[in-house]
Protein backbone atom coordinates (compact mmCIF):
# COMPACT_ATOMS: atom_id res chain seq x y z
CA UNK A 1 0.00 0.00 0.00
CA UNK A 2 0.87 3.33 -0.93
CA UNK A 3 2.29 6.19 2.09
CA UNK A 4 -0.52 8.14 2.35
CA UNK A 5 -3.60 5.77 0.61
CA UNK A 6 -6.80 5.69 2.02
CA UNK A 7 -7.61 2.30 3.41
CA UNK A 8 -11.58 1.74 3.93
CA UNK A 9 -11.47 -0.44 6.88
CA UNK A 10 -11.93 2.08 9.75
CA UNK A 11 -13.88 5.11 10.06
CA UNK A 12 -12.93 7.92 12.34
CA UNK A 13 -15.29 8.45 15.78
CA UNK A 14 -14.69 11.05 18.30
CA UNK A 15 -15.50 11.71 21.84
CA UNK A 16 -14.93 14.87 24.32
CA UNK A 17 -15.19 18.56 23.81
CA UNK A 18 -13.15 18.92 20.65
CA UNK A 19 -14.98 15.13 19.63
CA UNK A 20 -18.38 17.40 20.02
CA UNK A 21 -16.59 20.79 17.90
CA UNK A 22 -15.52 18.43 15.21
CA UNK A 23 -18.96 16.47 14.67
CA UNK A 24 -20.78 19.54 15.01
CA UNK A 25 -18.53 20.89 11.89
CA UNK A 26 -19.03 17.54 10.16
CA UNK A 27 -22.87 18.18 10.61
CA UNK A 28 -23.10 21.40 9.44
CA UNK A 29 -20.80 20.91 6.34
CA UNK A 30 -23.03 18.10 5.29
CA UNK A 31 -25.89 20.62 5.27
CA UNK A 32 -23.82 22.56 2.72
CA UNK A 33 -22.11 19.93 0.78
CA UNK A 34 -24.48 20.78 -1.97
CA UNK A 35 -23.73 24.15 -2.17
CA UNK A 36 -20.31 23.91 -1.62
CA UNK A 37 -20.03 21.12 -4.55
CA UNK A 38 -21.81 23.51 -6.64
CA UNK A 39 -19.08 25.99 -6.26
CA UNK A 40 -16.52 23.37 -7.49
CA UNK A 41 -17.90 24.90 -11.30
CA UNK A 42 -16.38 28.46 -10.88
CA UNK A 43 -12.82 26.84 -10.01
CA UNK A 44 -10.48 26.10 -12.97
CA UNK A 45 -10.51 22.09 -13.49
CA UNK A 46 -7.66 22.01 -16.57
CA UNK A 47 -4.68 21.03 -14.60
CA UNK A 48 -3.19 18.59 -17.73
CA UNK A 49 -4.62 15.89 -15.72
CA UNK A 50 -7.12 13.22 -16.81
CA UNK A 51 -7.62 9.93 -18.38
CA UNK A 52 -5.16 8.99 -20.90
CA UNK A 53 -2.43 12.07 -19.22
CA UNK A 54 -1.90 10.27 -16.05
CA UNK A 55 -0.47 6.92 -15.76
CA UNK A 56 -1.54 4.09 -13.58
CA UNK A 57 0.74 4.48 -10.11
CA UNK A 58 2.10 8.23 -11.41
CA UNK A 59 1.95 10.25 -7.92
CA UNK A 60 0.22 13.23 -8.86
CA UNK A 61 0.52 16.90 -7.27
CA UNK A 62 -2.20 19.44 -7.57
CA UNK A 63 -1.68 22.76 -6.03
CA UNK A 64 -4.39 23.79 -3.44
CA UNK A 65 -4.48 26.95 -4.31
CA UNK A 66 -5.64 26.91 -7.92
CA UNK A 67 -8.32 24.39 -6.47
CA UNK A 68 -9.08 25.49 -2.52
CA UNK A 69 -12.86 24.30 -2.61
CA UNK A 70 -12.27 20.70 -4.21
CA UNK A 71 -9.01 20.67 -1.98
CA UNK A 72 -10.51 21.46 1.35
CA UNK A 73 -12.73 18.97 0.75
CA UNK A 74 -10.90 16.38 -0.20
CA UNK A 75 -8.02 16.52 1.99
CA UNK A 76 -11.21 16.84 4.84
CA UNK A 77 -13.20 13.98 4.13
CA UNK A 78 -9.63 11.54 3.71
CA UNK A 79 -8.79 13.28 6.90
CA UNK A 80 -12.10 12.23 8.63
CA UNK A 81 -12.21 8.61 7.25
CA UNK A 82 -15.44 9.04 7.24
CA UNK A 83 -17.02 6.64 4.74
CA UNK A 84 -20.76 8.05 4.70
CA UNK A 85 -19.06 11.69 4.29
CA UNK A 86 -16.93 10.54 1.47
CA UNK A 87 -19.64 8.57 -0.20
CA UNK A 88 -22.36 11.33 -0.52
CA UNK A 89 -19.43 13.53 -2.28
CA UNK A 90 -18.53 11.17 -4.83
CA UNK A 91 -22.42 10.46 -5.32
CA UNK A 92 -23.62 14.27 -5.75
CA UNK A 93 -20.88 14.33 -7.99
CA UNK A 94 -21.89 11.76 -10.05
CA UNK A 95 -25.78 13.51 -9.81
CA UNK A 96 -24.20 17.15 -10.46
CA UNK A 97 -22.07 15.14 -13.48
CA UNK A 98 -25.42 13.77 -14.98
CA UNK A 99 -27.17 17.06 -15.47
CA UNK A 100 -27.60 17.34 -18.96
CA UNK A 101 -28.91 21.05 -18.91
CA UNK A 102 -25.73 22.04 -17.28
CA UNK A 103 -23.01 23.16 -19.56
CA UNK A 104 -20.74 22.70 -16.71
CA UNK A 105 -21.06 19.27 -15.68
CA UNK A 106 -17.60 18.04 -16.63
CA UNK A 107 -16.41 20.20 -13.58
CA UNK A 108 -18.04 17.85 -11.48
CA UNK A 109 -16.75 14.53 -13.71
CA UNK A 110 -13.18 15.84 -13.29
CA UNK A 111 -13.53 16.52 -9.71
CA UNK A 112 -14.49 13.09 -9.13
CA UNK A 113 -11.71 11.94 -11.15
CA UNK A 114 -9.45 13.22 -8.66
CA UNK A 115 -11.34 12.09 -5.94
CA UNK A 116 -11.13 8.81 -7.07
CA UNK A 117 -7.35 9.12 -7.56
CA UNK A 118 -6.55 11.06 -4.56
CA UNK A 119 -8.45 8.04 -2.65
CA UNK A 120 -6.09 5.87 -4.50
CA UNK A 121 -3.21 7.75 -2.88
CA UNK A 122 -2.05 8.63 -6.80
CA UNK A 123 -3.13 12.45 -6.09
CA UNK A 124 -1.51 14.99 -3.09
CA UNK A 125 -2.44 18.33 -2.42
CA UNK A 126 -0.15 20.94 -1.76
CA UNK A 127 -0.16 24.55 -1.18
CA UNK A 128 1.62 26.87 -3.21
CA UNK A 129 0.95 29.73 -1.48
CA UNK A 130 2.47 28.56 2.14
CA UNK A 131 5.28 26.85 0.39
Amino acid sequence: RKAGSFSPSSSSSSSGGSGDRESAAREVLRLVLTQVLLSLRWEPTFLGLGIGKVKAGDLVAIDAARRPLLSFLLRYAIGTRDLTFISEIYWSLWCLSQDYLDPNRAAYDKARWVMVNALEGNIEFWDSVRG
